[in-house]
């Protein structure tokens, strides 16, 4: 009677953990899966699914599709938890593959509010956060014209001999006049707003592919965000070039190490969008090597061995690294995965994962599976990835 009350036990909890994990499961499948036609990819080992037979192939909690198109795919455990998706099986895809180091300029669509001070000797202490105006908005037009630097505004503001002047302001979505009337600095001998602007930007990334026949890349695989206010850059204009390598930082435990580089004079490309996702413009020509890798889909991205590809010493190569965990249905898409870099040669170099590589390819079993985004400040080895599917979607709708 003991061992068979230990039995039930046992199987008792062996069952409540699969009932839970296929819960788990259910509840995190998305509403919309992108799979390749012709291509294995990997479903929830806990849920059984179905869908039409004359579509997929079904074999070991793994589907090949064998038509393009879109398709209802049915998940349960047992016929519980009950969850359709929706399945668009798309046509295999090739990029370029990239590596390579680039500068970075972005100039913003009007001036960016990155500071509030107080003016000294005046009673309304800061004219502009008085007007509403607050770090991380947008400065549009001030008096009527469109600024395109901060010394525009500075001329606009000294010329108004503290007059008020109308601001056009951007935060978000929302876009609305203010008025703001300019106090004088006595000991500077100008008219000031207490506001802290600046109209650009610039840094070093890396190319994560592109596609020469269409002349369009991607980069980065997060935004450029300012670092003071903390908000998304709107983008005017913006460019890449060549860029060398002239210092290494190495990361550090609770400090992240840093590429440091010199820009090219001569523009090798634009920056068309920065988004949540990364970077995407257009290029002059085509850019190192023209090495031609297919393109994976999240449900083909598994843990395991796999390579990164950067270019620290001159030239583009490949790095041993591992994909630790895979976080498909991350609220973030720029932290789908968690990457360790395992290759001895970049660890002596670099550190790991260092302010500059962000961009780098990742690639598993042949396929560009995704990007280097994020580095682990308190392990340097360590950093996220985001699929590189999300960026070839980004790129289709910037291009």
């Amino acid at each position: 009677m003991k061992l068979y009350k230990q039995f039930f036990k046992a199987l008792t909890a062996v069952l409540l953990f699969i009932f839970m994990q296929g819960y788990q499961q259910a509840a995190a499948v998305p509403s919309s899966l992108i799979m390749q036609r012709g291509e294995t990819h990997s479903l929830p080992p806990y849920l059984s699914a179905y869908a039409p037979k004359d579509s997929f192939l079904f074999k070991n909690n793994q589907v090949i599709p064998t038509q393009s198109g879109t398709f209802a795919m049915h998940f349960s455990l047992l016929g519980l938890f009950p969850k359709t998706t929706d399945v668009q099986v798309v046509e295999p895809a090739t990029v370029t593959l990239g590596g390579e180091t680039v500068g970075i300029k972005l100039f913003l669509d009007g001036v960016l509010v990155v500071g509030i001070s107080e003016i000294p000797g005046s009673e309304r202490k800061s004219p502009g956060r008085d007007a509403g105006i607050q770090v991380g908005d947008r400065i549009l037009r001030a008096g009527g014209k469109t600024l395109r630097d901060s010394d525009m505004l500075n001329s606009i503001v000294e010329n108004s001999e503290g007059k008020p002047i109308t601001l056009s302001v951007c935060r978000g979505e929302e876009e609305w006049d203010t008025v703001v009337t300019p106090v004088y600095y006595a000991e500077g001998g100008a008219y000031k707003l207490g506001l802290w602007v600046r109209e650009s930007t610039a840094g070093i990334g890396t190319v994560t592919f592109s596609l020469p026949e269409k002349n369009v890349y991607a980069a980065l695989g997060h935004g450029i965000e300012d670092p003071d206010a903390g908000t998304m850059l709107a983008v005017a204009k913006g460019s890449i070039t060549d860029c060398d390598i002239a210092q290494i930082i190495p990361g550090e435990q609770g400090s992240p190490g840093e590429l440091r580089g010199v820009f090219h004079a001569k523009d090798i490309g634009t920056v068309d969008k920065n988004i949540s996702v990364g970077i995407y413009g257009h290029l002059q020509h085509s850019l190192g090597d023209t090495v031609r890798v297919p393109i994976a889909v999240s449900t083909q991205v598994k843990s395991g061995a796999a390579q990164i590809f950067c270019e620290v010493d001159g030239a583009v190569r490949g790095y041993n690294a591992e994909i630790e965990k895979l976080l498909p249905y991350s609220t973030n898409s720029t932290k789908s995965m968690i990457l360790h870099v395992t290759d001895e040669q970049l660890l002596a170099q670099t550190g790991g994962i260092v302010q500059g590589m962000s961009g780098s390819p990742i690639v598993q079993d042949g396929r560009l599976v995704g990007a280097v985004t994020h580095v682990f400040v308190n392990d340097p080895t360590r950093g996220y990835g985001i699929f590189a599917e999300t960026m070839l979607d980004a790129l289709h709708e910037a291009a």
